[in-house]
């Protein structure tokens, strides 16, 4: 057994800080601010892909729209499926991790 090692050095670890917790009250300019976002962000498609072995890629099979689980008939974006091609690599991936 090796004996236990101790940190020569002095650490001076900030004290954490919060946000500024926002009202968000009708009218407001960070409610206004929020609702723009969110209309830009409704507007956008996205390519969601897998990750596998750090690699971002997408998957080899069928193409499905990713829809708003609120507003259904929204298209979000797009991805394709993970086959069993790609459940071997990212198993693979993992144990080499």
């Amino acid at each position: 057994m090796t004996a236990p090692q101790s940190l020569d050095a002095h650490t001076n670890v900030p004290a954490p800080v919060n946000e500024p917790v926002l009202g968000y009250a009708p009218g407001s300019p960070e409610r206004a601010t929020l609702e723009k976002r969110l209309v830009q962000l409704a507007s956008d498609r996205v390519e969601l892909t897998c990750t596998i072995g750090g690699k971002q890629k997408m998957g080899g099979g069928k193409k499905l729209d990713v829809v708003q689980p609120h507003a259904r008939r929204h298209v979000l974006g797009t991805m394709k499926n993970a086959t069993a091609t790609d459940a071997r690599e990212a198993v693979a991936a993992a144990k080499a991790a």
